[in-house]
């Protein structure tokens, strides 16, 4: 029989999930026809025994899986369904447990001379005392991620509560003094501000992990490892690298440490580094040796040598990084955390004189009377040690000139401080010059340390030539570096017009082919924010980016992925190039991208297919492309700007009717609606308006109410934004459409605060709660609580004060709001019959149609009637009667037959010219026209004279033919 997967069987046997191996198991069982787990063991005997199986109470896990077996055979739902109903929050919970931070100051250091006899043992030592054996921490204590006995430091901790949700992953070594640990810790915590130790809790190791179950004889790979340490820092967002000393540390050496960096580099995690204070004496004793000193130790970082004990886990993580960010990347990250620690020391050595006459060679150059030094005393308060590096920048030799630039580099790095002054004291200039003066290593350094300062000042110090003659010229890791301050240049508006015209966009599309992968990721974000211009949009186009953008997105490091991604999102701001980007090939790659990509890359594909779904076919294309799909699963699992470009694509996409089906049968809804509560602003207002989209179909619209929609976009027309309140506005208007809704979204609260939308609103925002109101109108007990809402008079404004589409959806609403005899005297006295007169002749088309019926209905009113006519309404609806619409054709015949009611106004409604253009309307006009006038014309032939006048018009034979036309439809 075969046997069951290996990897399933280890998770079973060491105890690391058995709700994975119960899982695998059922899968296995049901693909191979195993008859139970007992028969699957039995044939398992031999690997069962290489994992000391017999320790490990064989007969009670047996007795477990058999009975989720069973449960599982009983069921009707999916394996998957099942094991996942069975999992809690508390392995997961216990997973992200980490230390307190004051536990291991206050109480561990004792606790671990007590059990070891040792002052300072390393951790190693510590491990069989305190992690693991009979006197464990954790011993006899039930573990919650297994449910059997002794659990991790963390675990036994928990009800103490000295452990608790991380903050914080710590990145060391084993093999560090636990003195020497805490004294780093307490280092680090000072910096974090007054009593932070109480709010600090470590994902470390030592402690997280339950070193029972890695000391029982099971093996685990090292992907395994790789997935559990990098997921565990992706989760907690936050690393503290702790070394033991700046000289040749322990930590470079050891490869895990410096995959946990690699993934920190990947994941943009922010990244800290502690020493112990022993450390501060060999730090001024660096101090005092000045530059060199400096250079030499941040040269010596090389992360590519570093080894670990299991060779298969050296080889593999090895392979693993050359893949994604890359040695030089961790290289890059390990010196800028450390030079910021030297950063700090250097500060507080300063501030406490503890380098005393010693750095005399700093200073004796700074006193030496060179024009670059003696300008920085007068500009600026940095330390002599500092004003060095601009001075070697500029009079130094060839090899200074690079160690100054790398020094620099470092300091600039994450440090607005630092950077606002080295820029005041005149570092750019200098190192501007270097991009065409300096060596080659001067140029990569100078450019990365360009990159960091203040973006305006840059471009003013004429960087920007140079830094584009290096994206040709230069070294890969120049090109790369210059790249990237073009990048950083560009967020500048101006700055992007300036990159543009200094010849960047070329020389940027071609590193897109041949520049370095790390040179294609910062080419990519350069262009990316160059075609955040309208004119850039067009000239990176036609030099040719797309293709190479599009191939990137699938041959490029994750990192251009999502920069590429992001590019060709701003690409396709532009009409033209909607068409382009799709033709090229990018909405395949995009739609993978969504599944498959890194978080940026998700993000980034999702705004990219939002953008080329302005166009008509690409709305089409990307559906058809598998996109509805991964785009609604990211509305739950995609960060807040995933979340927010998910919301936005799908509101783009469900603007093609048949794709509103698509969306829906995804089950977008229930995400949406779930974002208009715990989403961001930008978040919240995308699915309010992809909602209403949704809502413009009739089965839909009852769908997104069913799925308590309405509630929350209620409450966003006071919580959201004031420039975003139209689109709750237009999803209510929407869902208004139906009659229940209608109901439901006046009970929900909805009309107060559409009605203040009215006076407060932007002019989008009034519009859209004019729309909604005239629909909330057309239910009969609506129009009294809108009249009450105080609608009418805002609504009356809005007939001269809004934006034309404005007008036209409020002369709607107070048409709706006149079906009410009450109402009728309100809007009337609110001053509403001259504005909805001028309307007639000067209004939309829609306002002409909407000004025409609200009239119509406020003559159902005895007073009224009179004052519509005295109000000049009469000669602008006749007119009507042949240039406007067909609906405005309607309506006016409506007006004018209310209108001739009255006697006074049957002669003027004649002596405007009616009848020829009510009786042309007999045969010429929609069904409703023809009805509507032919009663007109039988009230004006109330009025003897008139009659004739009727009589004479062909009224009678036009009344006849249409008689016959409907009898013969009717037969």
């Amino acid at each position: 029989m075969p046997k069951i997967s290996e990897a399933a069987m280890r998770a079973f046997l060491t105890f690391l999930d058995l709700e994975t191996y119960l899982q695998a198991a059922l899968d296995w069982c049901e693909k191979e026809g195993a008859a139970s787990l007992e028969e699957v063991l039995e044939e398992s005997t031999d690997f069962a025994q290489s994992l000391k199986l017999k320790n490990l109470e064989r007969k009670r896990l047996e007795k477990r899986a058999q009975e989720a077996l069973a449960d599982s055979r009983k069921s009707t739902a999916p394996a998957e369904s099942l094991a996942d109903s069975r999992k809690s929050a508390a392995p997961a919970e216990s997973r992200m447990r980490g230390v307190s931070a004051t536990w291991v100051l206050d109480v561990f250091p004792a606790m671990v001379k007590s059990s070891t006899g040792k002052d300072s043992p390393n951790f190693i030592e510590i491990a069989p005392f305190l992690a693991h054996g009979d006197a464990g921490i954790g011993k006899g204590k039930v573990c919650p991620r297994d449910g059997m006995p002794d659990s991790s430091i963390v675990d036994a901790l928990f009800s103490e509560g000295n452990s608790g949700r991380s903050t914080i992953f710590l990145s060391w070594v084993w093999s560090y003094k636990v003195l020497d640990v805490c004294s780093a810790l307490a280092r680090w915590l000072k910096t974090q501000g007054t009593n932070a130790s109480a709010l600090v809790f470590i994902w470390w190791c030592f402690f997280t992990n339950n070193q029972f179950r890695i000391q029982s004889g099971g093996t685990v790979t090292t992907q395994d490892l790789c997935e559990t340490f990098g997921d565990q820092l992706k989760k907690v967002g936050r690393m503290l690298i702790m070394m033991n000393k700046y000289r040749d540390p322990e930590y470079v050496k050891r490869i895990w440490c410096i995959f946990e960096v690699h993934m920190a580099a990947a994941e943009s995690i922010k990244t800290e580094l502690t020493l112990p204070d022993s450390a501060q004496e060999e730090f001024d004793e660096l101090a005092r040796g000045g530059l060199d000193s400096l250079s030499n130790l941040l040269s010596s970082i090389d992360t590519e040598k570093a080894e670990a004990s299991v060779k298969t886990d050296e080889t593999a993580i090895k392979v693993l990084i050359k893949s994604g960010a890359g040695f030089d990347r961790v290289n890059e990250l390990v010196e800028e955390t450390l030079m910021a620690s030297l950063t700090q020391e250097f500060s507080r050595a300063l501030k406490a004189k503890r380098l005393g006459n010693k750095s005399v060679d700093a200073k004796a150059a700074a006193g030496s009377g060179g024009p670059a030094i003696r300008q920085l005393k007068q500009t600026t308060q940095l330390s002599p040690e500092f004003t060095e590096l601009v001075e070697q920048l500029t009079n130094g030799t060839p090899e200074a000139q690079e160690k100054s630039a790398a020094v620099l580099r470092s300091l600039l790095f994450e440090n607005a401080e630092n950077q606002r002054e080295f820029a005041e004291a005149g570092a750019i200039g200098p190192l501007v010059a270097l991009l065409t003066s300096g060596t080659p290593k001067a140029q990569e350094l100078s450019a990365a340390a360009l990159r960091r300062l203040a973006r305006v000042k840059v471009a003013e110090a004429g960087a920007i030539g140079p830094l584009v003659a290096v994206l040709s010229k230069g070294t890969p890791e120049a090109q790369k570096q210059s790249a990237a301050a073009l990048w950083i240049l560009a967020l500048n508006d101006e700055n992007q017009v300036k990159v543009a015209e200094a010849g960047a966009i070329g020389p940027l599309v071609a590193l897109l082919t041949t520049g370095t992968p790390e040179a294609q990721e910062q080419s990519a974000a350069a262009l990316r924010r160059l075609a955040c211009n309208g004119e850039n949009q067009v000239k990176v186009a036609e030099a040719g980016a797309i293709g190479p953008l599009v191939a990137l997105l699938t041959t490029g490091t994750p990192e251009a992925q999502g920069k590429s991604a992001a590019a060709l999102g701003n690409l396709a701001c532009n009409g033209e190039n909607q068409v382009k980007v799709a033709e090229a090939g990018a909405i395949g790659p995009l739609v993978a991208l969504l599944s498959k990509g890194t978080p940026e890359a998700q993000e980034q594909s999702a705004a990219a297919l939002g953008n080329l779904a302005l166009n008509g076919e690409n709305v089409v294309k990307v559906a058809e492309a598998g996109a509805i799909g991964p785009l609604v699963a990211l509305l739950t699992t995609g960060t807040p700007e995933a979340q927010e470009r998910s919301a936005a694509a799908l509101r783009r996409l469900a603007c093609n009717g048949e794709n509103v089906v698509k969306v829906a049968e995804a089950g977008a809804i229930g995400p949406l609606v779930a974002l208009l509560t715990t989403g961001t602003p930008e978040a919240q207002e995308q699915s309010a308006a992809a909602l209403g989209n949704l809502a413009c179909n009739g089965e839909i619209k009852v769908k997104v109410a069913e799925a308590g929609a309405i509630g929350p976009l209620v409450a966003l027309l006071t919580t959201g934004t004031r420039r975003a309140q139209y689109l709750p506005a237009a999803a209510l208007c929407r869902l208004a459409r139906n009659g229940e809704n209608q109901v439901k979204v006046a009970e929900a609260g909805a009309i107060g605060p559409l009605v203040a939308v009215l006076s407060k609103g932007t002019p989008e925002a009034q519009k859209q709660s004019a729309a909604a109101l005239w629909t909330l109108a057309c239910n009969g007990e609506n129009v009294v609580k809108v009249a009450e809402a105080g609608a009418i008079g805002p609504l009356v404004a809005l007939l001269t004060t809004g934006t034309p589409e404005a007008q036209g959806k409020s002369a709607a609403a107070l048409g709706n709001l006149a079906c009410n005899g009450e109402n009728q005297v309100k809007v009337a006295e609110a001053g509403a019959i001259g504005p909805l007169v001028a309307l007639l002749s000067k209004g939309t088309p829609e306002a002409q149609e909407q000004s025409a019926a609200a009239l119509g209905n406020l003559a159902l009113n005895g007073e009224n009637v009179v004052k519509v006519a005295e109000a000049g309404a009469i000669g602008p609806l006749v007119a009507l009667l042949t240039t406007g619409t067909p609906e405005a054709q309607e309506r006016s015949a409506a007006a004018l037959r209310r209108l001739a009611c009255n006697g006074e106004n049957v002669v003027k409604v004649a002596e405007a010219g009616a009848i020829g253009p009510l009786v042309a309307l007999l045969t010429t006009g929609t069904p409703e026209a023809q009805e509507q006038s032919a009663a007109a014309l039988g009230n004006l032939a109330c009025n003897g004279e008139i009659k004739v006048k009727v009589a004479n018009s062909g009224a009678a034979v036009a009344a006849e033919a249409l008689l016959k036309q409907r009898e013969s439809k009717n037969a």
